[in-house]
């Protein structure tokens, strides 16, 4: 009688070459070559581990060289094939968790095939494909050729896809797709800022027309977290507010022309505008007016990178308050001249 360690029925070999075969399930030709436990392998060369325990690897050459990483499951061709010692990874997906990971869950085919990510919660195709750890990607190309340094929240289709770096959040097809940067926020159909500035918060797409909240949004303003404190100075009162330029407007986004026409940036014709008509100032002129009263108001900013002028509206509410006390101190002067 064959030795049962080395049997074969219909081409599927039981065991062959394994140690413990009391507590191991294998079948596949060259499947499971291991001192470990309580594993189970299906499929050719299958789970080819020399110490794991409590693993199941099913597909050709799933789990190949997975030497030490116990209690992982891989399903798929070459899912895990060379999680050399990763432990507690849930892989599903061909050439899924291809090198070294830890803790990390994996739905879909063709992720963690570059780098050696920790604590992964990753579904889609190419989701997160180098990336370094402790993220969490939702949908097909979701941080796909992002060289990121980890701690990243991708969801949705292509969202952070051609981006790097760490702390960043993007929700939403597309959302973040493009950049370098660090510790920003961006929700919507292909939202981002700057692919460039760290710390920014963005939602939306560039043209959005409206925006609603319930409730109105309150900004940090603790004394005890403001250092430099002064009175604002008199350039910035009535003198500035004077200098300012009340316009209506039309958006007409260079953005727009880049992606929709194939122009150079900043190059446009009018036919993209929007409808409606929007009230403000310019930022330009706003950092204009400030500068020929030799001050400066950091209310208005500008991003080298993209070329792009912002104001930040609230910043005003101070001079036109600090103009206001002025008037009223020139109209009390004239009532005492008056009594």
């Amino acid at each position: 009688m064959a030795n049962l360690k080395e049997s074969t029925i219909g081409g599927i070999v039981l065991g062959r070459g394994t140690a413990n075969i009391a507590t191991n399930t294998v079948f596949g030709d060259g499947g499971l070559y291991t001192s470990g436990a309580r594993n189970t392998s299906i499929g050719k060369s299958s789970g080819r581990a020399t110490t794991a325990n409590d693993k199941v690897s099913i597909g050709y050459k799933a789990g190949l060289l997975a030497y030490g990483g116990s209690r992982n499951i891989h399903i798929g061709e070459r899912s895990g094939v060379s999680n050399y010692t990763g432990a507690d990874n849930v892989s599903i997906g061909s050439f899924n968790n291809y090198f070294t990971s830890c803790k990390s869950t994996s739905i879909g085919n063709e992720i963690n095939t570059g780098q050696n990510p920790d604590q992964n919660t990753q579904i889609g195709r190419l989701t997160f494909r180098y990336n370094n750890g402790f993220s969490t990607g939702i949908g097909a190309n979701a941080g796909q050729a992002a060289n990121s340094n980890g701690k990243q929240v991708a969801i949705g289709h292509a969202a952070s896809q051609f981006y790097s770096n760490t702390g960043n959040t993007a929700i939403g097809a597309c959302s973040n797709r493009f950049g370098n940067n660090n510790k920003t926020v961006q929700i919507g159909f292909y939202a981002y800022g700057s692919n460039y500035s760290n710390n920014h918060f963005v939602i939306g797409k560039y043209g959005f027309t409206q925006a609603y909240v319930w409730a109105n949004w309150s900004n940090l303003s603790d004394c005890r977290d403001k250092t430099n404190i002064e009175s604002l100075s008199d350039s910035l009162g009535l003198n500035f507010i004077r200098k300012l330029k009340p316009v209506s407007f039309k958006f007409d986004y260079r953005k727009k022309y880049m992606y929709k026409c194939g122009f150079d940036f900043g190059t446009k014709d009018g036919t993209l505008k929007e409808t409606i008509e929007h009230y403000g100032f310019l930022a330009q002129e706003v950092k204009a007016a400030a500068e020929s009263l030799n001050s400066t108001f950091d209310g208005v900013s500008y991003n080298e990178y993209e070329d792009i002028y912002g104001l930040a509206p609230t910043e005003l509410l101070s001079p036109i308050v600090k103009a206001l006390q002025q008037i009223n101190a020139d109209l009390d002067l004239i009532e005492t001249q008056l009594i």
